[in-house]
């Protein structure tokens, strides 16, 4: 058997990636937050990438949905911060043990700011793939997720480094006005 074992299984299941980017916010806009939120929120991107299954318009929107309610509710961060992505993935251009798949599994990888509890990753991670597994209507058990964390300096939004932990507000405040105003507008 090619990669032997578990992987044969594999072949021949729809995939769907996610991954996760976010960072703390407080700064200036800690106003959105309340005093117990400060310190543990992030502003998310996720991009749920896919091949081999067909995601309609109602679950990308009941994904997306679920993934900003579970991210508010999970982390405190404000829900008007998440962002989801959806990037179909042609089909020829995604192999898992060297042979491209087919359907039952997903993957959802997680680039996440340093510094979050393991209590905070737990939770995340289970719901979201109770999410995803409900939605799609694959097997939770073929549904993996993997979460890597990054250094704030090693991420830049709203053209900037991310700042390090306790840092927010003087990152806020260097921030174009224009960026600020968006910002502050949600």
């Amino acid at each position: 058997m090619k990669g032997g074992g578990k992987s044969q299984a594999l072949l021949g299941s729809p995939l769907i990636f996610l991954q996760f980017s976010s960072f703390y916010m407080d700064a200036k806009c800690a106003t959105f937050f309340t005093k117990k939120q400060r310190g543990e929120n992030i502003m998310p991107t996720y991009v749920c990438s896919y091949n081999a299954v067909e995601l309609t318009q109602q679950q990308k929107s009941e994904i997306a949905t679920r993934i900003t309610d579970i991210h508010h509710e999970v982390t405190g961060a404000n829900a008007f911060f998440v962002q989801v992505i959806f990037h179909e993935i042609a089909k020829g251009n995604l192999y898992v043990s060297g042979s491209p798949p087919g359907s039952g599994q997903a993957w959802l990888h997680g680039h996440i700011r340093a510094g979050r509890n393991a209590e905070v990753k737990e939770r995340l991670v289970l719901e979201l793939m109770a999410a995803v597994s409900e939605v799609t209507q694959i097997k939770q058990e073929d549904v993996w997720v993997y979460v890597s964390e990054l250094a704030p300096r090693n991420m830049a939004e709203y053209g900037a480094l991310l700042p390090l932990p306790g840092d927010e507000k003087v990152w806020f405040e260097q921030l174009p006005a224009d960026v600020q105003r968006r910002l502050s507008d949600h």
